[in-house]
């Protein structure tokens, strides 16, 4: 939060989170990005690491496409306790898509990978839009299934 206080107020936008006891996040957004491209944006896509440092914090990146570019738009690094009340993460979440949503009107879509918490934050936010399943992620998913050395389901037509 300090490099972040000392960056450029034009460059990045610290995202107001609410706070909660059992977990501790801060977001930020590139206000120049938005700026220049909020109105064309109509698909964003959001994914996250897993514990990237010895704090433990998980990263979340929600990025768009807009003028066939990719573009960053947000971050968030969160870590939770034991404390930490159900649906912590995802309330933390939701406050970074509205801190963008309110920024860019258009969102029609948002692709994830199958991170119920990601599809869960987005449903909340966007209640009109449409989730998909990341391409590389569907991809992923098919190769791996058909690489199982293992029958079919059984199938019956008769049962419903």
């Amino acid at each position: 939060m300090k490099v972040l206080k000392e960056a450029n107020a034009d460059d990045i936008e610290i995202i107001p989170m609410h706070e909660e006891e059992g977990i501790s996040a801060f977001s930020f957004g590139l206000k120049d990005v938005i700026g220049s491209f909020g109105p064309e944006i109509n698909e964003i896509a959001t994914d996250s690491t897993w514990k990237t440092n010895a704090a433990g914090y998980e990263l979340y990146a929600v990025v768009a496409e807009a003028g066939g570019r990719a573009l960053p738009l947000a971050f968030t690094f969160v870590t939770t306790t034991g404390s930490a009340r159900p649906g912590a993460k995802d309330r933390t979440l939701q406050d970074v898509l509205h801190w963008i949503k309110v920024k860019c009107l258009n969102i029609k879509f948002m692709l994830s990978d199958k991170d119920q918490l990601e599809i869960n934050a987005f449903a909340t936010v966007f209640e009109t839009a449409k989730h998909q399943l990341c391409y590389w992620h569907a991809i992923r998913y098919l190769e791996q299934h058909l690489a199982e050395d293992c029958p079919p389901a059984a199938y019956d037509g008769r049962k419903t």
